[in-house]
């Protein structure tokens, strides 16, 4: 996520889309237009289109004097002092340079891909009669069904994802919430468990980088949001000594401000929850009441938003659950509940979908694909656009996974392997949000040391291709 100019005078006559800023990156790495083209997944005559619009907007003839001018204006100094090394007057060591490299890497590795499928290509017809009759002859010798190995880092698909603009500090235990073409990044702890109220905005058709809007009243970690008829509703959270707590405050985005609301119902106050919207309805979902899972709970509450209250719910999760993620498809009028940790601790692999306007023998269904393997502490974000699908982080809580980037399509009812964010590994306390219905983003969490991070990586759903795989437990 770029910076913005500071100065009025080099401000360029219309914003940039993001797409450009995008396509600026890749021009000073020395990419070449068809080699935009293969990484963005558009057309060369786009790619020279977006260049048209950029000159324009820059006021300049060619790309080497708007990148030029983009380098002046700071539009594409996307390092950040944390991202590299001070040099001995202060500057950045390694800032853009970084970033430029992790660009050139990729645009290597989309020319040795180039290169090997014109290797194949020249052999291809035998090779391909070749695997049709050896398929042939392996499936009469096959029993019917065969399940295919779990996920691993190493049949994991290529990195896609950008390097965004840092958030402005470290934080775990974060909520992230998307309004339209916004997207709020709420309270968290960071280094050393303190405690931050910090309420962050980035606007697909503002600035493009983090925006500090009025601080949340209440502070605490472990925490989620939803949006709701143009608020933005959190509910609990863990406080600085590690129990939870009861309070519920509703932003409201265009007069930037927070209200506080009907707080959690007596016994139920919960952090580390799964929180999600569905037919107008805010549902709260299992949780912790303190900073161990021995505390999980089974509940499920309800929230009104136009009475202002919540119900204590005569339905149980089927097991209690700490930890857990959850995400409501509208068409299907099902909540997806994955992972989570047990009493014991243990991490699970559930993956429930609770239908509350079913008869209540029906509400819940266990037959959708679980987890490869138990996960806690995940980020968990959901997309329908152009398929139905959730997308999984981290979750490994105090153990690294050798698959940190999961993906669930709906109409295959398969996890599989997604793409790797290369160096970025919030084993748990991440956030995750689809942004504008294409622009995955994700943001914060912390390692297997309790370092929280900073970072926050950018993937384009737009054009999504997934390969299912198979052997789920």
């Amino acid at each position: 996520m770029p910076p913005h100019p500071t100065s009025t005078e080099n401000a360029p006559t219309a914003a940039l889309s993001e797409t450009e800023y995008e396509i600026l990156r890749l021009v000073a790495t020395g990419a070449t237009n068809r080699e935009i083209a293969h990484v963005r997944t558009i057309s060369e005559a786009t790619v020279k289109k977006h260049l048209t619009n950029i000159n324009a907007k820059l006021g300049t003839a060619n790309r080497t004097e708007a990148m030029r001018r983009a380098l002046d204006m700071g539009l594409i100094a996307l390092g950040d002092p944390a991202d590299g090394a001070v040099d001995e007057h202060g500057g950045r060591a390694h800032g853009e340079g970084m970033f430029a490299a992790r660009l050139a890497e990729e645009l290597a590795r989309a020319r040795r891909r180039t290169r090997r499928a014109v290797a194949w290509t020249v052999g291809g017809a035998l090779v391909a009669i070749a695997a049709v009759v050896a398929a042939a002859v392996w499936r009469v010798s096959q029993p019917p069904t065969m399940p295919t190995p779990a996920p691993t880092a190493q049949n994991a698909p290529e990195a896609a994802w950008l390097l965004g603009r840092q958030l402005p500090e470290a934080r775990t235990g974060l909520a992230a919430v998307t309004d339209a073409a916004d997207l709020y990044v709420i309270a968290g702890a960071t280094g050393g468990g303190r405690l931050v109220t910090t309420t962050l905005r980035y606007s697909l058709g503002g600035t493009l980088d983090w925006q500090r809007r009025a601080p949340k009243p209440t502070a605490a970690r472990d925490v989620a949001g939803v949006s709701l008829r143009g608020k933005i509703v959190v509910p609990g959270g863990c406080g600085a000594d590690g129990r939870a707590i009861a309070t519920v405050e509703i932003y409201d985005p265009p007069t930037d401000r927070w209200s506080a609301a009907a707080p959690l119902p007596d016994g139920h106050a919960v952090c580390g929850y799964g929180i999600a919207v569905l037919s107008g309805w805010v549902y709260l979902f299992g949780g912790r009441s303190g900073p161990d899972a021995a505390s999980a709970s089974d509940a499920i509450l309800r929230y009104d938003l136009a009475a202002d209250t919540w119900t204590v719910m005569p339905d149980r999760l089927l097991r209690p659950r700490a930890d857990l993620a959850a995400a409501a498809f509208e068409d299907r009028e099902g909540i997806h509940l994955v992972g989570g940790r047990g009493p014991s601790g243990q991490l699970e692999n559930n993956h429930w979908v609770y239908r509350p306007f079913t008869p209540a023998a029906e509400r819940w269904d266990e037959t959708a694909a679980p987890l490869p393997e138990g996960r806690a502490g995940h980020a968990l974000a959901m997309s329908s656009s152009p398929r139905e699908q959730l997308f999984l982080v981290g979750g490994g809580w105090d153990a690294h996974l050798d698959v940190g980037t999961l993906m669930y399509d709906l109409e295959t009812q398969r996890w599989a392997p997604f793409d790797v964010v290369r160096g970025y590994t919030p084993d748990r306390g991440a956030a995750l949000a689809v942004l504008g219905r294409q622009q995955l983003v994700l943001m914060g969490g912390q390692r297997l040391n309790g370092e929280p991070l900073r970072q926050a990586y950018l993937r384009t759903l737009k054009y999504e291709i997934s390969f299912p795989s198979g052997g789920q437990r």
